[in-house]
C-alpha cells in the first residue's frame, strides 16, 4: 500500500486499533511483534524480515501463559467472540496441541492457538529459513476449529475476517470513493 496500513485510521482509529483491542478483550497480556505500538508491549522478531512465523517465535519465548494467540495486525473489525472461543477450543485440548480457526473450508493460519512448548520448534524453523506459519502449522499437531462450532453465526464472525492487503480491501472497508491508486 505502500505505507504502514497498520497505523491507516478510519473514524480517527488506526487498523491495528481492532485486533489490540480484541486481544485486550480476551487476553490477560498482549505484545506486539517487529514493531512499536503504543498500547501493547513490543517483542522483536527472531530475525529481521523473517516474516509472520518470526514475530511467532519471539512471542512465544516471551509469553508467561501456556498458550498463546496468534492474530493478525490488519482485521481492523476482529471480534473478541471469535479470540474467546479460539481461546476456550485451545484450553480445552492437550496442552501440546495447538488450535487453528476454519471458516468457509478455508485455513486462517494467523487466528490460531499456540501452545508455547512448541517455542524450540518454531524457533528453529525460523533459523532454518521458514517464514510461513501455514507450513509450520501443517507439520504439528493441530487442530482444526470452526465458529459455528462453538455457536457463532456467520454475520457475527464474517467482519472478523475482513483483512486489509491492498488499497482497493481498505476503500471497500472504508467505503471511500476514492480511486485505490491514491492510497
Amino acid at each position: 500500500m505502500g505505507r504502514d496500513k497498520l497505523l491507516l485510521e478510519k473514524d480517527g482509529r488506526s487498523v491495528l486499533a481492532g485486533p489490540a483491542s480484541a486481544l485486550q478483550a480476551t487476553c490477560g497480556e498482549c505484545w506486539i511483534a517487529g514493531r512499536s505500538w503504543q498500547r501493547l508491549k513490543r517483542v522483536q522478531d527472531l530475525v529481521q524480515d523473517g516474516g509472520p512465523l518470526a514475530g511467532l517465535a519471539a512471542g512465544l519465548q516471551v509469553a508467561r501463559q501456556a498458550r498463546l494467540l496468534l492474530v493478525p495486525g490488519d482485521h481492523p473489525d476482529l471480534s473478541p467472540l471469535l479470540l474467546a472461543g479460539l481461546q476456550d477450543v485451545a484450553e480445552a485440548m492437550d496442552p501440546d496441541r495447538g488450535a487453528v480457526l476454519v471458516f468457509d473450508q478455508q485455513t486462517e493460519p494467523l487466528l490460531s492457538a499456540w501452545p508455547t512448548s512448541l517455542a524450540p520448534r518454531v524457533v528453529a524453523a525460523v533459523h532454518a529459513g521458514k517464514r510461513s506459519v501455514l507450513d509450520m502449522i501443517s507439520q504439528l499437531d493441530f487442530q482444526a476449529w470452526s465458529p459455528q462450532e462453538a455457536g457463532l453465526d456467520f454475520a457475527t464472525i464474517r467482519p472478523s475476517l475482513r483483512d486489509l492487503d491492498t488499497p482497493q480491501d481498505w476503500f471497500e472497508w472504508t467505503s471511500a470513493k476514492a480511486h485505490p491508486e491514491n492510497l
